[in-house]
């Protein structure tokens, strides 16, 4: 669920790279955790674990929000629309990959109590399949970053960078 994680780093990084001040980031991440802490008191009431997970999510929007609002203002055009492609790619590819999570795991079986080894096993070749699901979406979408992970590992592999 955490959409945003490794994009939120990278941000973070780079704000760090552009602004040469500690201060401003600490006070973001404070900012960051303060809104996860409000919005699970918020919603795990009426969501139970749900309420946790999504509060989780929309706290690291927030912080990744306010590090572009600093980062756009310090460094002026940051490429909007590629970020932008960029995100809708993934959301695509996360929507379908969850979709189809949920497909395969909706049922009464989930519902009732015992078959604990099945369980186990099934949820872990969806897992797998999802994850299929996923890079299958970010092949389809073309997706910057599944070539970047692509090429990092034929790197690791072969030794030699891949040409696209």
């Amino acid at each position: 669920m955490r959409i945003s994680l490794k994009g939120e780093y990278a941000l973070q990084a780079v704000f760090d790279l552009a602004a040469q001040r500690a201060g401003t980031p600490v006070k973001i991440a404070a900012i960051g955790v303060a809104s996860n802490i409000a919005l699970s008191l918020a919603l795990m009431g009426p969501m139970k674990h749900l309420g946790l997970a999504l509060a989780n999510s929309l706290a690291s929007g927030i912080n990744f929000f306010i590090l572009l609002y600093f980062l756009r203002r310090r460094l002026g055009m940051i490429d909007g629309r590629r970020i932008i492609r960029s995100f809708s790619r993934i959301l695509v590819s996360s929507a379908v990959m969850g979709l189809s999570g949920w497909m395969l795991l909706h049922g009464e079986r989930w519902q009732a109590g015992g078959d604990t080894l099945f369980k186990v096993l099934a949820l872990t070749v969806v897992m797998v399949l999802c994850l299929g699901v996923y890079v299958v979406m970010g092949i389809l979408l073309k997706s910057e970053e599944l070539r970047y992970v692509r090429d990092l590992a034929a790197k690791k592999i072969t030794g030699t960078r891949r040409i696209p």
